[in-house]
């Protein structure tokens, strides 16, 4: 999933993203959807400025 990252998070979030490489992650994102286009409408994702990006723990990850 892609989710666009505020513009003075880049740094950060380029840092944490080497530390978590491989591993599932939870981080908050906030969700829009707009009406308009040829298909009736759009979705966007994106990180909150200053949001945290953790591992999820062991204890909630499921077996795939």
């Amino acid at each position: 999933m892609s989710i666009d990252v505020a513009h003075d998070d880049v740094t950060r979030v380029q840092q944490l993203a080497n530390d978590l490489k491989g591993k599932q992650v939870i981080l908050p994102c906030r969700c829009d959807a707009k009406k308009g286009g040829k298909s009736g409408a759009w979705l966007s994702r994106f990180l909150p400025k200053g949001s945290s990006i953790q591992a999820l723990p062991d204890a909630f990850k499921k077996d795939i």
